[in-house]
């Protein structure tokens, strides 16, 4: 995602540009790999600052029935809200 007015309007227009990526992940390695000209900064960087201006609450749709994969998704939620 870039502001409207950027001169970037692909992957190939990254040049020596500043680009988050998470760390440890699959955009992370793709980005050192494919343009290692970026400078990579990862969301562990990055802070949030001022008070949050909403709050939103979002729902994961699962097949019904999949008890084992709801477990899972339910673990991966409650790490990361733990982390945040």
């Amino acid at each position: 995602m870039v502001r409207s007015d950027s001169d970037i309007a692909g992957p190939d227009d990254l040049g020596d540009k500043t680009v988050c990526a998470t760390v440890g992940g699959v955009p992370e390695q793709r980005m050192a790999k494919e343009h290692p000209e970026a400078e990579l900064v990862s969301g562990d960087e990055l802070t949030v600052v001022g008070q949050p201006f909403s709050e939103d609450h979002c729902g994961i749709g699962l097949p019904k029935g999949e008890v084992e994969l709801r477990g899972a998704v339910n673990d991966a939620v409650e790490l990361t809200v733990d982390r945040y």
